[in-house]
């Protein structure tokens, strides 16, 4: 039986002689409900050998055929895709309210009946998605996604870089990262002591990051400097970057003043020792 909020799968059977196959009787057996379900079953027949459709006709006793294989094959992926955006919708609320609850009460006291209940989902919606750890990775990673996906459909610019003017575009890059970090540290510490464990996977260190380190390296390539000197260049500073991040995240930097020396950090390995590609 259909459980609420779930979406309706159909049943198919198929029809030897004009009679039902075992397969058909099995079918039709478990069809009575007890309860009427929020969206019935579709039941979809099958004539053995044309193989075209047949569907129950309401209040009559015999089945009329509504088209042919694509018919049924194109309800079923209808189906299929539905679910599938039902699923990927819950992902989001279940996340959405998770960021809420995170940053509105703590990551220690949010518990997962309290992101179930306010997402309006079950308890095992919730953990379908992950344990409160993951959900956080998946929270700040998604955030994170999302700069760089906005970025790339951004316009880019191929002028040539001074190295003043190429600090204050790779300090530009990386301020939305230190801000949101920067909004609630207690919530960056939790998250960054989630990834130093290891025990869930993060796209961080890896997808994540070589999109920033791309995204420095064609600013350093715009001030003449080679591509290998780009790339290395662009690693030098996203290392400077997580420095910076962890810094303040530790308290060795106050929040406040956080950008400002990721500015002045940025500037010395640019201004002071960038000159010679």
């Amino acid at each position: 039986m259909p459980q609420r909020n779930q979406m309706p799968v159909p049943v198919v059977v198929h029809l030897h002689g004009g009679r039902p196959t075992a397969t058909a009787t099995r079918a039709a057996r478990c069809w009575p409900m007890r309860r009427r379900p929020t969206r019935p079953w579709p039941l979809v027949v099958f004539r053995a050998r044309s193989c075209s459709p047949l569907m129950p006709v309401h209040g009559a006793t015999g089945l009329r055929p509504v088209g042919g294989i694509d018919y049924c094959l194109n309800m079923f992926n209808e189906l299929v895709q539905s679910r599938a955006e039902q699923k990927d919708a819950t992902r989001r609320k279940v996340l959405d309210t998770a960021e809420h609850l995170f940053r509105e009460h703590g990551f220690a006291s949010t518990t997962v009946r309290q992101i179930a209940a306010e997402a309006g989902v079950s308890s095992g919606s919730v953990m379908a998605v992950g344990d409160k750890a993951t959900l956080l990775v998946e929270v700040v990673d998604r955030w994170i996604g999302a700069v760089h996906r906005d970025r790339r459909g951004g316009s880019s610019s191929s002028r040539r870089l001074g190295s003043k003017a190429a600090a204050d575009e790779v300090v530009a890059l990386l301020e939305p990262f230190l801000n949101y970090f920067m909004l609630d540290l207690a919530l960056a510490r939790e998250y960054a002591a989630v990834l130093v464990r290891g025990e869930h996977a993060s796209i961080v260190f890896t997808d994540l990051a070589r999109a920033l380190v791309d995204e420095l390296a064609a600013v350093l390539a715009r001030t003449g400097r080679g591509a290998a000197a780009a790339e290395r260049g662009a690693r030098a500073l996203y290392y400077l970057y997580l420095g910076v991040l962890m810094a303040a995240a530790g308290g060795a930097i106050d929040a406040g003043a956080a950008e400002e020396q990721l500015r002045s950090a940025v500037r010395f390995a640019l201004i002071t020792q960038g000159d010679h590609p």
